[in-house]
């Protein structure tokens, strides 16, 4: 199904795939994983609409501490370091993550009636849209997808600042 999933967007998708865990697991999900990835996409490098990251053995606390803990080594063996002010935190922060150049999610559809991130991509869904359905994943069309991307439409995306029609309160 995966494999599907990819060749089909191929054509018209820009698509990024994240092979954090992938390329260092021994696993049998690992191995599975590294067949079903295309090698270089020749045609989704020209498009621009989509970026689809799959992401296999990913945890998002997982994630922010070795992060964390690459970012001290960094400052810690780094002695010509500039003091980093708060403007150049979450920049250099997010090069430590192994979803660095990944862009930012605008839209989470979590389907089956769940209501929660469940670890998933913590740092990059800090202003996403957060789409719940009860339909199951097996079931999620592509009328269900329509229903998520009209309700992100009607959205109004502020980024952590103030709804206009509140400043007036």
């Amino acid at each position: 199904r995966a494999r599907t999933l990819l060749r089909d967007l191929e054509s018209s998708t820009k698509i990024k795939i994240t092979k954090n865990d992938v390329e260092r697991s021994d696993s049998d999900l690992g191995q599975m994983m590294r067949m079903m990835m295309p090698s270089e996409s020749k045609h989704s490098n020209k498009n621009q609409h989509l970026t689809l990251s799959i992401a296999i053995n990913y945890g998002g606390r997982k994630d922010i501490l070795s992060a964390s803990r690459k970012l001290a080594k960094f400052l810690a063996t780094n002695d010509n370091n500039p003091y980093i002010t708060q403007d150049d935190e979450e920049t250099l922060f997010e090069q430590f993550l192994c979803t660095a150049g990944m862009p930012d999610v605008d839209l989470v559809i979590r389907t089956g009636g769940e209501r929660r991130l469940s670890n998933f991509l913590l740092w990059n869904c800090a202003y996403a849209e957060l789409y719940f359905t009860d339909v199951l994943w097996p079931d999620f069309d592509e009328e269900e997808l329509d229903n998520a991307v009209q309700w992100y439409g009607k959205r109004s995306r502020r980024f952590g600042g103030r709804d206009q029609s509140l400043k007036q309160l």
